[in-house]
């Protein structure tokens, strides 16, 4: 398994989560600390 994770505003993560769902994919939300997290590993 692999994973995307995108930070963008509210408008294109509505359709950007959307688009995933539609292809059959998980939708996990974070907050920013750990996108931080993830962003600096």
């Amino acid at each position: 398994m692999s994973a995307i994770v995108t930070k963008a505003d509210n408008q294109s993560n509505k359709i950007l989560k959307e688009l995933a769902k539609k292809l059959g994919a998980s939708v996990l939300n974070i907050n920013d600390d750990q996108y931080e997290d993830l962003s600096n590993e």
